[in-house]
Order: C-alpha cells, then structure tokens, then sequence
C-alpha cells in the first residue's frame, strides 16, 4: 500500500510538518506562531531606511516550501508562458514561473483555492521576511558573508558571466552551475525548510 496524500492539512501541525497539496503537488511547510524583530539592524549593509527594526507577532501559516514551477502554474493557468532571456529558456517544467505580475499571482491563489477549498493567499511582507530568516538576525539567513549565498540560492555569478561576458564586471566571484534561473530546491533549504527564499 502506499499512503495517499491528506487533501487538507493536518489540524496541529508541528513546526517543519509539510502538507502536499493534490491538484498540483505544491508542498507547503508550516511556520509555527512567533514574534520576531523585522527590519534590519542599523549596520547592516544595504539596507533601507525603512527598515526599522520591530517586532512582529505572526499567527502560525503555511508557507510554498519552493517557488511555484511552471508545470505546476500550467495546471491552473494553461496558457502562460515563461519565454526566454536571449537565447536561454525560462520554461522548464521545474524552472519557477516567471513574467507573473502580483495580480497574476493572486489569480493564481485564487484558482487555486477555487479547486481545492484550502484558503491559498500571497504571504504578507512580515510572514516573507520571518520564513525567509528562519530565526535569523544575520544580512542572509545563512551569514553574513556573500559567499554563503552559493549554497542556498541562485545567484548572479561567473556562470551567468560566461555565458553574457558584458555582464563580467557585475558578477559576484561564485559559480553556482546555473546561468539564469535554476530548478526549484536546487540549493539548500533554511532552517525553516524552505527552499530559494533568496
């Protein structure tokens, strides 16, 4: 026998516990409730002026544990197309969906939870941040450092300058394997278990 997936989520979950949501596969983790500091500190570097540190109490929520693939925005959403940059293609099945404005993505959450009666909403910008963290006070949730970002993200390095030499003097030093976008959960997940939340 193989265990079927539940159609609704566990009613007490526990911290990490993901859901598997059956009309298109999207797996979701469950952040626990928690107050956290959100802004950045004042020496961090980068940073805005709006980001004032405060702290933020959040109800417990569910959160996409990857972005949404494109095979799995397709099932809802047929007819859209990721295109290309140049000449590299952004529609891979499991490449994340791109070209989506915010109302797309709403529209989305809301056919979404048109199929399935679960109540699929955009997180708000305090729930982005605290999963993102994942209980960290560092500039990335896995240091301070640029360099960690190669294990947990993909980003704008000497892959993609190989392949767009005009770009070379903006590169960071790293190859992370991928020119343009990456497969979703290619990196390592945060603390939280989520996956490409930078």
């Amino acid at each position: 026998d193989k265990p079927t997936t539940p159609s609704r989520p566990s009613a007490n979950p526990r911290p990490g516990e993901i859901f598997t949501e059956p009309v298109t596969g999207l797996e979701f983790v469950w952040i626990q409730p928690s107050c956290f500091i959100m802004g950045s500190l004042d020496a961090e570097k980068d940073r805005y002026a709006n980001e004032v540190p405060h702290q933020v109490c959040l109800k417990g929520f569910w959160m996409g544990k990857t972005e949404v693939t494109n095979v799995q925005y397709r099932l809802l959403i047929p007819t859209h197309d990721s295109g290309a940059y140049e000449s590299f293609s952004l529609n891979d099945p499991q490449q994340p969906v791109v070209r989506v404005n915010w109302q797309e993505a709403v529209a989305y959450a809301d056919a979404l939870t048109g199929k399935t009666g679960l109540r699929v909403r955009l997180p708000t910008e305090a729930e982005w941040e605290y999963a993102a963290r994942a209980g960290t006070r560092t500039r990335f949730p896995a240091g301070d450092d640029p360099a960690v970002l190669l294990q947990t993200a993909n980003t704008f390095d000497q892959e993609t300058a190989l392949r767009w030499p005009r770009w070379r003097e903006q590169a960071g030093s790293g190859n992370d394997g991928h020119p343009f976008t990456a497969p979703v959960g290619s990196f390592a997940p945060n603390a939280f278990r989520l996956y490409d939340m930078i």
